[in-house]
C-alpha cells in the first residue's frame, strides 16, 4: 500500500504532548484528560477496538476466502493487505495491543495480511515519555520494545515505522484537520480506531468534516469502533455515511459505539 501526503506539510517541529503519569494513570495536561486510567487500559483497548472491528476473525480468515478473484494476481504472488486507521495515536496503546493479537495469530499457524497501520497524532510523545508510559503495560513488553526500536522523536509530516515484519506504521503528526484532507492512499481502509481525547474536551477530533474525510479513505465493508456513544459523535458518523449501533463497553463504560458502511 502506498500512502502520501498532497500537498506535503512544511517540515518542522509539532507542539509536543506533555504527559503526566501517576501510578498506573497516565494523563494529559493540554486536554485535562487520561490517555488511560490504569494498566487495565490494555484489556478496554482490546474490548473496544480489537474486537469492536471484529478483528481477530477477520484476520483469520480462510486462505480461500482471501484468495484472488480470476485473472488476478494470486495470493502467493502479492501477499494480502489490511489497512487500519486511528485517530489519535497518543500512547500506542492500540498499535501494542494489535501486535499482540498478531503475535498471538501466527503462534496459531495463521497466516497473516500485510498491516498497514495508519495513524494521525497532532501532538506525538518524546521518546523518553513515550516509554514511560508503555512501561505501564506489563502484558505489551514485548510489543512495546519491539515499537521503540524503531521510534525516533517526530516531526511534523509521514514517518514510516517496521517494529516488526508484516506490519508498517505510517505516523501521520500534524492537525487532523488539515492532514486528513491531504491524505492519499492507494487503497481504502478496511478499520478505523477512533481514540482521541474526550469529544467534550477535544471536539475538533469528532467533527462531520473529519468523519467525512475518513469516508472519503473509506470504502463499502469498512468498519470503525469507539469508546463513545456521544449522540453528536454518532449523529456525524451518521450524516459522513457510516452505520452505527451501541455495543457493551468495558468495565465502567457500560456502552461504547460501533460503525461500517454499507
Amino acid at each position: 500500500m502506498n500512502i502520501s501526503l498532497v500537498p506535503p506539510p512544511a517540515p518542522g517541529e509539532p507542539a509536543y504532548a506533555e504527559i503526566n503519569i501517576a501510578g498506573e494513570q497516565a494523563g494529559s495536561p493540554l486536554f485535562n484528560d487520561v490517555y488511560f486510567s490504569d494498566a487495565g487500559g490494555y484489556l478496554e483497548s482490546e474490548h473496544v477496538f480489537i474486537q469492536g472491528n471484529r478483528l481477530p476473525e477477520r484476520l483469520a480468515r480462510r486462505e480461500e476466502d482471501a484468495e484472488s478473484a480470476p485473472g488476478q494476481a494470486s495470493e502467493g504472488d502479492r501477499p494480502r493487505e489490511f489497512v487500519i486507521g486511528e485517530t489519535g495515536f497518543g500512547t500506542g496503546r492500540n498499535l501494542l495491543t494489535l501486535m499482540k493479537l498478531l503475535h498471538d495469530l501466527r503462534n496459531q499457524g495463521i497466516r497473516l495480511p500485510e498491516i498497514h497501520y495508519i495513524t494521525v497524532e497532532k501532538h506525538p510523545l518524546l521518546p523518553r515519555d513515550l516509554e514511560k508510559a508503555q512501561s505501564i503495560f506489563k502484558n505489551l513488553a514485548r510489543e512495546s520494545l519491539l515499537f521503540r526500536s524503531c521510534y525516533r522523536v517526530p516531526v511534523t509530516g509521514l514517518q514510516t515505522l517496521c517494529p516488526e515484519p508484516g506490519v508498517t506504521v505510517h505516523l501521520l503528526v500534524g492537525d487532523i484537520r488539515e492532514i486528513c484532507p491531504a491524505t492519499r492512499l492507494s487503497r481504502p481502509v478496511d478499520a478505523w480506531f477512533l481514540d482521541g481525547f474526550s469529544p467534550a474536551l477535544n471536539p475538533e477530533m469528532w467533527s462531520l468534516s473529519v468523519f467525512r474525510e475518513l469516508r472519503r479513505l473509506s470504502a463499502s465493508g469498512t468498519t470503525l469502533a469507539t469508546y463513545t456513544v456521544s449522540g453528536a459523535v454518532r449523529r456525524n458518523l451518521n450524516e459522513a455515511g457510516f452505520v452505527t449501533a451501541k455495543l457493551p463497553g468495558y468495565g465502567r463504560k457500560r456502552e461504547m459505539t460501533a460503525g461500517w458502511i454499507p
